[in-house]
């Protein structure tokens, strides 16, 4: 769950050595919308949109995720609940740092749990 520094890591420790495209941390006030690819995941059944409680949503530009990766709650450029294909599986970052608590934000961790399922 994260911020700038979640997506530094992944930056650093996930994404390709080989010059590979970088992810770019992003904010903007929000609410942040839910997008169609949302349909038939877990994220389907979440609110049409995530609110940036006290400024605690952070993410990344769009224009810096990988191709095949999937943005499921997004404004104004920057996504905030992403996918992005990562070996075999899946890397799923949700961008609340959850230093406060929201049920929204909850929620959206609870679904991409089930996601992970």
């Amino acid at each position: 769950c994260g911020g700038p520094a979640s997506v530094s890591f992944i930056n650093n420790n996930l994404l390709p050595s080989d010059g590979g495209r970088l992810l770019e941390p992003a904010w903007t006030r929000g609410p942040y919308e839910k997008q169609q690819v949302a349909v038939g995941t877990p994220f389907q059944t979440l609110p049409v949109t995530l609110p940036n409680v006290m400024n605690h949503a952070h993410g990344v530009r769009l224009q810096s995720l990988p191709m095949e990766a999937k943005s499921y709650f997004e404004t104004h450029g920057v996504s905030v609940v992403f996918s992005v294909v990562f070996g075999e599986g899946q890397l799923l970052f949700v961008g609340f740092d959850y230093s406060t608590l929201s049920k929204t934000w909850v929620k959206t961790l609870i679904a991409g749990m089930e996601f992970a399922a």
